[in-house]
């Protein structure tokens, strides 16, 4: 969402309609005022006129380029003030939701749940491989990753970037595919071989190994048009997959000036007018994909993303200008940040549907067919 909102200073339409939306709204939505007035410097004196040659154009020149990380989510920021580290955590704690990691708190480094003897994963929008870098990093166990994403500078970054990541060995397989997630349809051939691989049907002897298959959509679900179903469906009917995912829900008391205002902000963020629903509906969305509605969960983190990202974005903007850069276009997604966090029409969620019946292992089939006995037999 605010990676689209940014792209908005390429087009001069949707930029003076964002303008339309901060201003003229501002009074109903209580925008945060912003100063826009410069004050000019009211005494050069001698020597200070070389700060209009110069100025601080020479920061761009001091930017250690390529970056260390380009992570791109809203970020779990609590204990954090720093961007990648918040992103890094979000997915941390979506695992952690999900119960694949050892939540002990024993040891500050993320650990997989012990026990796990296999990981298959299809990412949707892994961005620019962090967090697929991260993925391969911490699987102490064999890996099967699909990664798929739209954006194709961020395919080609990540390309880049995994290089050593895409040959790990009989236990790292490790590929990516730049194709639209949403539209299972039209993926080609050796995309629909990579994810049906995931669940052994390209492994007959093999299959039973697959310990946990799960689909991960860190940030990325409200972009997909015209619906996450399709994929969903796919998820759980041909992969018996669980899901886990960063994603947002619309306030069950959300006003309707507030959802006219939401829709308007989706089609600016290159999303679906539809794509925010309530818990309701997405429970019922996630059932008619195939999942039973008591394993789905939801994970309020709203307290934790909205405003510490506003309020990062807010301070980095002023870092930037300290060496002659802006924060520009990101701005209009600071500003939606603030009034969610503020209005709490929206709420950042993790949510986790589990696939039960692929999840059966070793001593979890005995309670599967203890229930199996309880509804068919006699002594019920």
């Amino acid at each position: 969402m605010w990676a689209s909102l940014s792209c908005l200073s390429s087009s001069r339409v949707l930029c003076v309609l964002a303008g339309f939306v901060v201003g003229v709204l501002s009074t109903s939505c209580k925008w945060p005022k912003i100063n826009f007035t410069r004050q000019p410097p009211t005494d050069w004196g001698f020597g200070k006129r070389n700060d209009r040659l110069y100025s601080l154009d020479h920061g761009k020149l001091n930017i250690e380029l390529p970056p260390k990380s380009m992570w791109m989510n809203m970020g779990y920021w609590r204990g954090t003030d720093d961007f990648p580290t918040a992103c890094q955590a979000l997915l941390i704690e979506v695992l952690k939701k999900a119960k694949l990691l050892d939540d002990t708190g024993k040891s500050p480094a993320p650990k997989l749940r012990q026990g796990l003897k296999r990981l298959s994963i299809l990412d949707l929008g892994f961005g620019c491989g962090d967090q697929t870098a991260f993925l391969v990093q911490l699987a102490r166990v064999p890996l099967k990753y699909v990664g798929i994403t739209l954006d194709y500078r961020q395919y080609r970054f990540a390309q880049n970037r995994l290089g050593p990541c895409n040959n790990q060995g009989d236990k790292k397989d490790v590929q990516i595919f730049c194709e639209d997630a949403a539209r299972v349809n039209t993926w080609p051939d050796d995309l629909h071989r990579a994810v049906a691989s995931l669940n052994g049907q390209e492994q007959s002897n093999n299959s039973h190994d697959t310990d946990e298959i799960w689909v991960l959509a860190l940030d990325s679900l409200y972009h997909f048009s015209p619906s996450r179903k399709p994929v969903l469906s796919l998820a759980a009917q041909n992969l018996n997959a669980s899901v886990m995912a960063f994603d947002m829900l619309l306030s069950s008391s959300a006003s309707f000036h507030q959802r006219w205002v939401l829709k308007l902000i989706a089609w600016m963020g290159d999303c679906p007018v539809h794509a925010f629903m309530t818990r309701e509906r997405y429970t019922e969305m996630l059932a008619e994909a195939g999942y039973d509605r008591d394993h789905i969960e939801f994970h309020d983190v709203t307290a934790d993303v909205f405003e510490p990202l506003a309020r990062y974005m807010r301070k980095r903007s002023g870092d930037l200008e300290d060496v002659g850069l802006k924060l520009g276009s990101l701005n209009i997604a600071r500003l939606v940040f603030d009034w969610w966090a503020r209005s709490r029409v929206l709420e950042a969620v993790i949510v986790v549907a589990r696939e039960v019946v692929s999840r059966c292992r070793g001593d979890e089939a005995k309670w599967v067919k203890e229930i199996i006995i309880c509804r068919f037999g006699d002594w019920c």
